[in-house]
């Protein structure tokens, strides 16, 4: 991607899930939503991950960009 990170995509299982640092949704309606917690379980802090704030200001931008043109 233009912002250097590399994706992966792959199915992922709920153990791993739950040793994940940060973990987000995507789609069209919630753009990016951070995944804190699944099952009453912590998904890393707690709290939204650097990478996931980032990528949700990317996306901000980006959106805001191609309604001001």
């Amino acid at each position: 991607s233009g912002m250097g990170i590399r994706a992966i995509e792959q199915d992922t299982g709920l153990d791993e899930l739950y040793r994940a640092e940060e973990a987000f949704l995507t789609n069209s309606v919630v753009e990016i939503m951070p995944l804190i917690e699944v099952d009453g379980k912590a998904i890393g802090t707690g709290r939204p991950g650097p990478l996931t704030q980032r990528l949700m200001e990317a996306y901000r931008e980006m959106v805001r960009r191609e309604v001001g043109d």
